[in-house]
This record gives structure tokens, sequence and C-alpha cells, in this order.
């Protein structure tokens, strides 16, 4: 197709092994690689394009996974001595790409496995997003050295248990990962399953003394602190000793291959013990940032005759010759969520909104271990306060979601110095001050028109308004508002679910949030104990009595939302496995799909006694839902529609494509325990860290229900990956995603051998219950119900 050497071709592709074909063969083709994260914004990769400027991209086809070649016509860009171009995460504004040199990283490779030679049983693990450089150390490391390369799907970053799962199935001996994220992985639960590992290589953050001691605790294994950039990664390391003292700070053997200079404001070595700027030399640093002059200018500056990468990063000597890491520069960069943020870059963000005249930001650290918190100081154009959150879209467009100021403070001008400096310290004194204030005005928030609660309920509403606003980045909330349509999303309802567990001392449930309409709702869920009782069927919207009802079957989907956007007139209902879980607590690990049917259906009859019905589901969920209808469909007289959303059972096993959607909203109800460490507490929070009114035999009885929960949702999840539906009797209504426009029906339709029913609708799999996307799911929804709703009434 005519590449060139050194010319860029973007790699949009999942992680699969084409994934490490493609990557390959562009390096053998000779042309510069420039792996790109599919999960990535929509305005994401269109700034990542733009700026490579490519005229070849190798992406996969939505319908098969099949990687497919695409040419642009552009003019062709070459820099034939890099290798690879690795855009950061975007986390500084717009993305940036590093351009990483041939010489450079081949040398690194060559130095790294020649001193760590591999073993004859060992297996690496691929699973880093191809957003960050730690990837290609995945494909390459373990091809260098000649040992099998395990590769992970998307959801093992999320779920403890998939990935316990996957290192003890495929004998996976080393692995890399944030110490935040090893944190959630590693419990006592997963930790028997990753007894083959033997070596754990952590990088990207301070590796705190509790994680260490976790590992050295449950693990036999080796543990490695990496120190290092995407400029310039891996360049120093240090082994955690478990007859040692834990280390509080990052402190680093630096790599041969690897200078290490520590310069002071002058730019002169600093002596032992002194702090300065961290600077790295030798031939991992990169070549420069692409098309950015200017800052590869600012960034990569030459001491002697050596050149170096300016890390930001504050540091010193210590007598044993290793170098220690004090933190950033001014704070001019800080880490949240495992995102590196700066603050300056923030600020431009902001100035994106015409309503902004003038912006600062400051971080600030509020308890250890925990995220700095942000907060934007502003001056508007017309002196008036405005609601950031409300401008969300806008911001996502322009910055990472890490990066959204949580806190506003607003000025008439920005107070200065005498020296007509800003006064920084004023800043972070009225910064600080708004984080008390805001915490103090969550807590004494009204409620909404109309809301009525309980006192219990009322004890917990301010635990959970903190909590959605800090997940969120919104403000001033009441509990009238609905999580969904404040921009939360599945994954959203997870985390959320631990933030207020973690706060109230409960296990909740994600499945409290995905059936509430309203965040006091949920406080009152909470508080009511409600959980453990909740039966299977409950009525998420009213509607015309007669008109069939619309009975949705929930273990992953969020219903709640779809209702309100339907135009269908007949009441909709939520069937939710979860309901079932006490009736079979004694045979758990036994019960069968007929089972869960039966009494699914038996829920039906007791809402509706007489049909007709209709019955959806999405995903994995539609096995469940023909066994439903089937007990329900009689005849003319007493018939159950079908709608099934993405559901196309075996037809796709062997493929990653179908393995990603089958996985889609694996379990929140049976991982939700295992990641509650994952997130730290907002700022002043700490007062919320345990609710007073909740009893001991309430939260024991949440507690035991969601690992009940947990163990039914597993073995559900196996009959749909065994499912072979046969010939159903009514109407079957196939709703497809845009994702899955091509997607061969296969076993699907042997539902109807007189032909399905498709209706296609636009947008990805796992985002059709997201705001913004539903309208979509419900216009097809409306589609297939219309028909019914005419010839019934």
């Amino acid at each position: 197709m005519g590449l060139q050497s050194g010319e860029p071709v973007i790699i949009e592709v999942p992680h699969s092994f084409e994934l490490i074909a493609a990557i390959c063969g562009v390096l053998v083709a000779g042309g510069l690689v420039v792996p790109v994260d599919p999960a990535l914004s929509t305005a994401r990769k269109r700034a990542i394009f733009q700026d490579v400027g490519a005229r070849f991209a190798i992406s996969s086809d939505p319908a098969d996974a099949t990687p497919v070649v695409r040419q642009h016509d552009a003019q062709p860009r070459r820099k034939p001595e890099l290798a690879f171009l690795v855009y950061t995460s975007g986390s500084t504004g717009m993305p940036k790409g590093v351009e990483i040199g041939k010489v450079g990283y081949l040398a690194r490779l060559e130095y790294i496995t020649a001193g760590n030679p591999g073993q004859a049983n060992d297996a690496d693990l691929l699973w880093t997003p191809s957003s960050f450089i730690g990837m290609l150390d995945e494909v390459f490391f373990p091809l260098m050295l000649g040992v099998p390369i395990v590769i992970g799907p998307e959801r093992i970053r999320t779920d403890p248990e998939a990935f316990a799962n996957l290192i003890a199935e495929q004998k996976v001996t080393t692995f890399r990962i944030t110490p935040s994220l090893l944190n959630v992985i590693l419990t006592a639960d997963t930790a028997p399953r990753l007894d083959s590992v033997r070596a754990i290589f952590c990088s990207g953050e301070t590796l705190p003394a509790e994680v260490q001691n976790k590992v050295h605790r449950l693990l036999d294994t080796t543990l490695i602190g990496f120190f290092g950039a995407t400029e310039a990664p891996g360049v120093g390391f240090h082994v955690f000793d478990p007859t040692s003292e834990t280390l509080t700070q990052t402190v680093c053997t630096p790599q041969p291959f690897a200078k290490i200079e520590i310069v002071d404001q002058d730019g002169k070595p600093a002596q032992h013990g002194q702090t300065g700027e961290v600077l790295i030399g030798g031939f991992a640093v990169a070549e420069g940032y692409w098309n950015r002059p200017d800052l590869t200018a600012e960034k990569f500056v030459r001491v002697g005759q050596d050149r170096f990468y300016r890390t930001g990063d504050l540091g010193r000597w210590t007598e044993a010759g290793q170098f220690e890491i004090l933190g950033r520069a001014d704070m001019a960069e800080v880490n949240i969520r495992g995102v590196r943020v700066s603050v300056s870059e923030i600020r431009n963000g902001l100035l994106h909104l015409p309503a902004i005249r003038d912006a600062f930001v400051t971080a600030h650290n509020i308890g250890e271990h925990r995220d700095p918190v942000l907060v934007a100081h502003l001056v508007t154009t017309g002196h008036e306060p405005i609601s950031l959150s409300k401008h969300r879209a806008e911001l996502c467009e322009v910055m990472p979601v890490a990066a959204l100021p949580t806190h506003s403070v607003f000025y008439g001008a920005f107070p200065l110095m005498e020296n007509g400096k800003l006064d920084l310290q004023t800043m972070k004194d009225k910064g600080f001050s708004e984080i008390e204030r805001s915490v103090q005005r969550v807590a004494n928030a009204p409620l909404g028109e109309g809301i009525q609660l309980s006192p219990q309920a009322r004890t917990v509403l301010p635990i959970i308004l903190a909590s959605v606003e800090e997940l969120l980045s919104v403000q001033d909330l009441s509990g009238a508002e609905d999580f969904f349509e404040l921009g939360g999303d599945s994954l959203k309802a997870v985390e959320l679910a631990l933030l207020i567990s973690k706060r109230i001392g409960t296990e909740l449930e994600s499945s409290a949030i995905f059936n509430s309409t309203s965040l006091s709702e949920i406080a009152e869920t909470v508080t009511s104990g409600h959980m453990a009782e909740a039966g299977p069927c409950r009525l998420i919207r009213h509607g015309a009595a007669d008109l069939p009802p619309l009975f949705t079957i929930n273990a992953t989907g969020n219903y709640t939302r779809l209702a309100k956007a339907l135009t269908y007139e007949g009441p909709v209902y939520n069937l939710n496995i979860f309901g079932l879980t006490n009736r079979f607590r004694d045979r758990l690990n036994d019960v069968s799909l007929a089972d869960l049917s039966d009494q699914l259906a038996a829920e039906v009859r007791q809402c509706h006694p007489a049909g007709p019905w209709s019955v959806m589901a999405f995903c994995q969920d539609g096995c469940l839902a023909v066994e439903v209808g089937r007990r329900l469909h009689s005849g003319a007289d007493e018939s159950c529609d079908l709608i099934l959303i993405d559901t196309f059972f075996t037809d796709h096993g062997s493929t990653l494509k179908m393995s990603i959607m089958r996985l889609i909203d694996f379990g929140p109800g049976y991982y939700l325990h295992r990641l509650k460490r994952k997130f730290g507490l907002g700022a002043g929070l700490d007062r919320f860290n345990a609710h007073e009114d909740t009893s001991p035999a309430m939260s024991a009885a949440l507690l035991d229900k969601s690992k009940n929960d947990g163990q039914l949702y597993r073995r559900y999840s196996k009959f749909f990956m065994h499912y072979a539906p046969e010939p159903y009797p009514g109407d079957v209504h196939l709703l497809t995603s845009g994702e899955w426009r091509h997607a061969k029906l296969g076993a699907a339709s042997r539902l109807s051998p007189d032909g399905l029913n498709v209706v296609p609708f636009p947008g990805l799999h796992g985002q059709i219950f997201m705001d913004g996307k539903i309208h979509h799911l419900a216009e097809a929804v409306d589609k297939s119900l219309g028909p019914l709703q005419r010839t019934v009434r």
C-alpha cells in the first residue's frame, strides 16, 4: 500500500492476537506504530488522529473483530528513527505524542531481558491499555524472552475474581500493575489463585506501606517497584524485601542504562540529601514530542554533553546511592485515580467555557493516601457564579474526567500580592474553606420538594449526596435527582455503591442504585433493609391498565431510565434475579435455569394473571427471557412476545468480541465487596465512615445477601454460555446495536424459523443505557411494542 519508512500507522485494535500481529507487522514493514486505546472517547481519538496526520490506520471491524487497514488522503510524514509514537492519556489537556526511538527502546529491551532471562514455565500477562507504554513492554519483553503472552480481556481490570481466575487458569507468572489496582485485585479470596505469580512489577504511583505488607502477607512472590515516565520508562527500580522496613516514599536504585541527575533551581547538581528536580538521561529517554518543538525544548534539555528529560518530580540522593522521590514540583502535576493531571492545562480547559474570564486551579491533599481534591478558582464574565457540573459535557471534550474540579471559588478579581503576583496562599486557603463548606452544605442540604424520608434515611442521605457529588463532579444536590440522569452509568453505579458501602459500614448492592428513581430512594432502601427482603418483581413505571405489561429482566441493564424514555403507555416492571437469592440460599451451586424461569414466570402471573405480556432482556439475560416467555406463552389468549437486545447466544463464542460482550456487566453484585478499597474517601468525610443508625443485624443481612447474590450470578452466567435456544412459539424481536449490525444471527435465528424481526438502532453495546444514548434504544423498543399497543386497545 506504499507505506514509507518511519511513516506513522495508527493501530486501534482491542487486546488480541491481532493487536500483536498488527504492531509487529507495522514494525517489520518499516512503519511507526501509534497505539490507540479503542476505549478512548471519540473526541480524544479525534484529537490524536488529527495530531498524527497518518495516512494509514488499522482498526477492527465491529462485526467480527477482524483488523482492517484503512488508507486516508494525507501527505506522508516520516521519522525513520522512531519505532513508536505513544500518546499520553491526555490528562495534561490535549494528548501529546511521545516519540520512542528504535535504538533506545531496543537497547533497553536487550539490557533488561539479558539481566532477567525467562524461565521454562513463564507466562506474561498483556492487559495494560494501549494508551500506556507498559502495553508495549507487555508485548515485547515476553517476545524477546521467548515466553507465552496471556492476553487478558478488558474486564479483568475491574473484576478481581475474573483476574484471579485468569491467572490461575493460564498459570501467569509475571504482570505489571499500578499500586492502586494491585490493592483492589489482591484480597484474601483471590490470593490463593495467584500462587503461580513469581514477580509483580508496580509503577505509576508510590507503593503504599499497606499494599507492600498485603503482598508479603498473602503471596510468596517478588514485588518490584519502578520509577519512570512515558518519556523515560523504568529507569529506577526497588525490590521490596519482606524482612525490611516498608517504604513510605518511592526509593529507587538507578538502572545501569539510565543516568539520574538531581539539580537545584540553578540547574547545578544537588548534594546528597538536598532536594532538587529529577532529570533522566540514558538511552531510555524519548526523542521528544510529536509536533511540539516548544515542549520538546522545554522538557528535553542538555546537561554537559548528555541529553536529559525533566520529570518535574522532586527528589534527593540517599547515602546508599539511591534516589528518593518527594512529590511534584510546585504541585504542577498531581495523580488522581491513577491519571497524571497538569493543573495548568486544567486551567486552559476551563477557559474554553465562554462564561469564564479567568481561571486558576489548586490541588489539596486531604488525608494520607487519598487523591488530591481539585478546586477551580474562577472569575466569570458576568461576575456571577456558574455550575461546572452543567458544563460537564463541554469540559470532557478538552480534559479527562479525573481532571474536572469538584469544587469552585468565585472572585471579582484574583487576589494579588504587593509584587503583583497571584496571592497563592490566600487562594489555597479559600480552596480549603470551600471544601469544608461543601461538606457542611451536603450534610445540611434541604430535601427536594415533595420528598419525605424516615429519620434513619435522613441521616444517611448526606453521605449519598456527598458520594455522588464526588464521583460525578456535580454540586448542590437535593435528593430528588436520578443518579443516571446526573451522568452516572453502570460502572459508576458500582463505584457509587462502593463509596456508600465504605462510608456507612454496610454492603450496598449496585442493584439498589439501578432500581432507584432518586438519591433519596437509595437512602430509604439502605436504612429500611429492603434490599435483604426485596422481591424479584418491581413496578418501575405506571401505565394504562388495558395495555399489556412489559417485563424487563435485570441482571445487567438499567431499565429505570429506559422506562422513562419509552412512549409505550403500558406498565413496565423489572424482574431482578437477585430477588430470588433467598429462595435458593441453601442450593445456590445447583440451582437450574428452569428453577429461575419457573419463579419469575410465577411472579409475572402474580402481577398480571392473564396475558398478553412482553418480556425484554439485554445480552446474556436473553436466555432467561426466552425460558420465562416459554412458560407464559400458551396460545393466542396467553401470548408472550420476546424483545431481545444484543443477544446472540453462542454464535460468537470463539471470538474476542463476543467474549467481551458476554462479560459486559459481569457480576457487579458479586464483586462489589471485592472493590471496596479502591476508592478513597472525599475531602473531610471522615465523620461519615460509620452509620450509627444501622443495626448489626441489618448489616449482617446485607453483607450475607451480597455474597449469595454473587454466587447466584456466577451460576446464572454459566447458563448463558451453554444455552442453545429452540424454536419459540411467540413473536421474537431482536434489537441490534450499531456495534453488532453485521453480526451473524446463527443460534438466535433458531428461535424463529420463519425469520426474526430484527430492529437495528445506533450505539455501542456497552453504552446503550447511558444518558444521551438511551433514546435510540427506546425508539427501537417502541417500534417493537407499537403493533401490540394498536391491536390490543
